[in-house]
C-alpha cells in the first residue's frame, strides 16, 4: 500500500502541474503561486509519510489512502475543468484548501487513534 500511495502523490502532483499549464497562461507571478499552491498538499502529504515511521499502522494506513484520496480526487477536479473547457481557476485555489481540510481533519484524528489503541494493548 505505501509504495502504491507514494506512486500516486508523484503522479497526482506532476498530473496536476501539467493540468494547470493547459487551463492556461497566467503572468509569471501567478504561475509561480499557482504552481506553489497545487503542489502544497502533495507536498505536505510526502512530508507527512516521511514522519510516519514511528506511528502506529493504523494511522500510517489512513496516511496511505489520504494520499491516494487527494492523488485522485485532485486529478479528477483538474481533469474535468480542462475538459469542460470552461477553465474557472477557482478549482486550482479550492481544490488543494479543500485537499488540506481533509488532511488537517482526518490525520490527527488517525494519528490520536491510533496512538490511543496501542496504549490500550499494551495494558
Amino acid at each position: 500500500m505505501q509504495r502504491l500511495a507514494r506512486v500516486a502523490l508523484i503522479v497526482g502532483a506532476i498530473g496536476s502541474l501539467a493540468l494547470m499549464f493547459i487551463h492556461g497562461r497566467p503572468s509569471v507571478f501567478l504561475l509561480i503561486l499557482f504552481t506553489g499552491w497545487v503542489l502544497a498538499p502533495f507536498v505536505g502529504l510526502a512530508w507527512a509519510d516521511r514522519r510516519a515511521a514511528g506511528w502506529p499502522a493504523s494511522s500510517r494506513a489512513t496516511l496511505y489512502y489520504l494520499m491516494l484520496l487527494v492523488s485522485v480526487g485532485s486529478l479528477a477536479v483538474y481533469g474535468y475543468d480542462v475538459a469542460s473547457g470552461y477553465g474557472r481557476a477557482v478549482l486550482f485555489v479550492a481544490t488543494p484548501m479543500g485537499a488540506w481540510v481533509l488532511i488537517w481533519i482526518v490525520l490527527p484524528i488517525a494519528i490520536l487513534a491510533g496512538r490511543r489503541a496501542e496504549r490500550s494493548n499494551l495494558r
